[in-house]
């Protein structure tokens, strides 16, 4: 009996089972997709950046991770930011800086949850400046 190269066991096997067809299409695809948005953002976020403020939104909880809602405007055009994480110190309608690309506004990030007045207190117990990271 000819002993069959693993790849070749794999794909027999496959054969019966077309979740492993779904998985290797779903791998071949999703690797290079995710590569290419990280990619894409930044190079967006390394050219040119305006820094500006956003409007604390809403709190979303979900299974895989809750995330906050920020919202700001770029020529009178209304764009969403969502960052991963419930910042509880934050009330809904609080402000906050944040980093957009000129070339789309649709990238931005979170530069500084703390700027506003009321927050003076917390800014010196922990760095909250992303801009430094």
């Amino acid at each position: 009996m000819e002993k069959k190269h693993w790849f070749k066991r794999f794909l027999n096997y496959s054969d019966y089972n077309p979740i492993v067809y779904f998985v290797i299409v779903i791998i071949i695809i999703g690797i290079p997709y995710k590569i290419y948005t990280n990619n894409k953002w930044d190079k967006m976020m390394a050219g040119p950046t305006t820094e500006s403020f956003a409007t604390y939104s809403y709190f979303s909880p979900a299974k895989n991770g809750s995330y906050s809602n920020f919202i700001f405007y770029v020529n009178h055009k209304k764009y969403s930011l969502s960052e991963s994480g419930k910042y509880y110190f934050l009330s809904v309608g609080d402000s906050v800086k944040i980093r957009y690309s000129n070339k789309d506004p649709n990238y931005a990030e979170v530069i500084n949850f703390l700027y506003m007045d009321k927050f003076k207190s917390l800014r010196n117990t922990v760095n909250w400046n992303r801009a430094e990271y």
